[in-house]
């Protein structure tokens, strides 16, 4: 699974999930700093 999250350190950014922790992980910190990238409008892709 895909989503967006904010870990208070790279901001809304892109994840992927296998549904444990381990396996969840930030896919990319595509913009760098707090603000993030928004990557929620990517809502309706496949991906």
């Amino acid at each position: 699974m895909y989503f967006s999250a904010d870990n208070g350190v790279t901001g809304s950014e892109l994840w992927k999930s296998d549904g444990t922790e381990e396996g969840t992980v930030l896919v990319k910190d595509i913009l760098d700093g707090v603000s993030g990238s928004e990557v929620s409008i990517l809502g309706g892709s496949n991906l």
